[in-house]
C-alpha cells in the first residue's frame, strides 16, 4: 500500500515477518490499542519499522533514528495515523 505525506511515496508491507511483528507489534498491542496519548515515541516508530518497507523522505525507515528525525506535525504524525489504519487492517481483514 503506497501513501503520499507531503508529495514524497511512503509504502507499506504487505506482510509482517514474524518475528518482528512479534517483538513489534504484539508484545506491545495493549498499548498500541489504547490511543496516540498512551503510546511512547517508541512504540510508534517500532510500528513503523515493522509496516514502513520504504519513503522518499530522509533516512531509512528501517531504522529508529530516522523516526526520530522526522518533523513531528508534517511527516510524523500523518504517518502515525496511516500506521494505526495499517495495523487495524492488517489484525481484523475483512470476512468473507
Amino acid at each position: 500500500m503506497d501513501i503520499e505525506i507531503n508529495g514524497k511515496r511512503v509504502t507499506f508491507r504487505d506482510k509482517i515477518e514474524a518475528q518482528t511483528g512479534w517483538d513489534n507489534i504484539v508484545r506491545r498491542i495493549d498499548r498500541l490499542s489504547g490511543g496516540f496519548e498512551k503510546l511512547e515515541f517508541e512504540d510508534i516508530a517500532a510500528l513503523g519499522v515493522t509496516a514502513v518497507q520504504s519513503w522518499e523522505l530522509e533516512g531509512d525507515p528501517s531504522k529508529v533514528e530516522s523516526w526520530a528525525s522526522l518533523d513531528l506535525v508534517t511527516e510524523f504524525m500523518p504517518i502515525a495515523r496511516e500506521l494505526s489504519e495499517w495495523l487495524s487492517a492488517k489484525l481484523n481483514p475483512p470476512k468473507n
